[in-house]
């Protein structure tokens, strides 16, 4: 099999909508987190927890109409100022983009 360095290099991520109807919006753009994104808000994780986490992710995956970023370098900040069921929300749609489930399962809680 021959790899193909452009097409690998081009290739795309998956993007898709979430409804926000508190912020009056029936299908807000999102995308998954790029690789050095994902490190970043890994970063802010560990340096200030997962509210503070949960917003950068917003921050950087919040696109507009066009596929252009929404929110500016230091807006998560005022993100997680909002309803923690909106943030959540779309914090959870950006992770499963991305292939991971962020789902709030605690293995040691389930009966046999």
């Amino acid at each position: 099999m021959k790899i193909n360095r452009e097409l690998i290099l081009a290739s795309k991520l998956r993007s898709g909508t979430v409804a926000v109807p508190e912020w009056g919006i029936d299908a807000l753009p999102i995308r998954e987190l790029k690789a050095f994104e994902s490190a970043q808000v890994n970063e802010v994780y560990r340096e200030s927890g997962a509210i503070a986490s949960m917003g950068k992710a917003l921050e950087l995956a919040v696109m507009d109409e066009t596929g252009q970023p929404v929110f500016e370098s230091g807006d998560s900040d005022a993100l997680v100022q909002q309803s923690q069921a909106v943030v959540q929300r779309i914090y959870t749609e950006i992770m499963r983009l991305g292939g991971l489930d962020v789902t709030n399962t605690d293995e040691s809680e389930k009966k046999d």
